[in-house]
């Protein structure tokens, strides 16, 4: 059954907030690495490397915050972005003392944002090159690394970084998981199971956003107070319960069916012109007609109207104004029909 969920911000799909933590650790980074030459102590021999490689650090740190549309770009340029960038924190690494680098602690914080933002396919080769770029020393000042003990350093980071990937990949499952049930919860009508009214208005609203023809048709239950009149309410319940399911067969995946009332439904369709609407709203119509009423003989009946965006409202406010009137009027013209013997 087509859903609302994929209307609504991804909970998985983070790569705004990502590239914002990225650009921020990228100035941290650079930060530190110009601060430490300050400090009493720190081996200084490669200062002229390590300030022009400070230079692109932080500058693709800014453009990570600021420049670059990230949210835009797949999960899968973002991993090979960090790929490529990874080699300059090798001879970071190197720069700022090689096997006694005062920048090493920060890279705990890298092996922890790869494995929060990257799914597995990504994070654990990310981790094993954040590995390699730890044991920078060991391959570019060999014997000094060696002699500092770092080879059992660079196998410890080894283990807490593989640690820390499936720690926290396991938690940002279950946080995923509890977030979806959550707003399943929140974007459900508990009776029918489609949308609800909240979910609606959030589909309504980016369907309007992205600046696209979208159709809106207003789905409305004719007698639906004579069902719980003269059957009482678990049959009425009975009855929407089957209507949104039927309906729920005729609507396209990526269109959102709601119940926006007691026994009103509405859908917004995505892409929709005039004649798609029109095939819709008829859909719909036999959908519901597919209802039988509380009684053996009798079929439910709805009335359902359109409104195209933009040929009938350039806003949500105008769009739903037309549907609306456009579906008082219908009833008003079908009413002498329903009422007659």
């Amino acid at each position: 059954m087509p859903t609302e969920d994929h209307l609504i911000e991804d909970p998985e799909d983070e790569r705004g907030v990502m590239a914002r933590t990225a650009g921020g650790l990228w100035l941290v980074a650079a930060a530190v690495g110009l601060a430490g030459l300050a400090v009493p102590g720190v081996r200084g021999t490669h200062v002229a490397v390590l300030l022009a490689l400070l230079i692109p650090v932080g500058l693709h740190g800014l453009t990570c915050l600021v420049a670059v549309p990230w949210t835009r770009v797949s999960i899968r340029v973002h991993a090979i972005s960090s790929m490529l960038l990874f080699p300059l924190i090798g001879v970071g690494v190197w720069a700022t003392g090689g096997s006694g680098s005062y920048i090493v602690p920060l890279l705990f914080l890298a092996a922890l944002f790869i494995g929060y933002f990257y799914p597995p396919r990504w994070s654990w080769p990310l981790q094993a090159e954040l590995v390699l770029v730890v044991a920078a020393p060991l391959y570019l000042d060999t014997q000094a690394a060696i002699d500092d003990g770092y080879l059992a350093f660079v196998f410890s980071f080894a283990a807490a970084a593989a640690c820390m990937n499936a720690a926290v990949g396991r938690l940002k499952g279950r946080l995923v998981t509890a977030e979806r049930r959550q707003r399943t919860i929140a974007n459900r009508d508990p009776l029918t199971g489609v949308a609800n009214r909240r979910a609606f208005d959030a589909a309504l609203a980016l369907a309007a956003r992205r600046e696209e023809p979208f159709a809106l048709l207003f789905v409305d239950l004719d007698d639906f107070k004579g069902i719980n009149d003269t059957w009482g309410h678990p049959v009425g319940d009975r009855v929407l319960r089957e209507i949104a399911a039927h309906c729920s067969t005729v609507v396209r995946e990526g269109d959102c069916l709601a119940r926006i009332g007691g026994d009103e439904f509405a859908v917004v369709a995505p892409g929709a012109g005039r004649e798609g609407a029109k095939r819709l709203a008829a859909a719909l119509e036999r959908a519901v007609a597919e209802v039988r009423r509380g009684d053996a003989d009798t079929r439910m009946r709805a009335t359902v109207t359109a409104a195209v965006h933009p040929d009938d409202g350039a806003t949500v406010t105008d769009l739903m104004h037309v549907a609306d009137e456009a579906l008082h009027a219908l009833k008003r013209a079908r009413r002498p029909v329903a009422e007659a013997p």
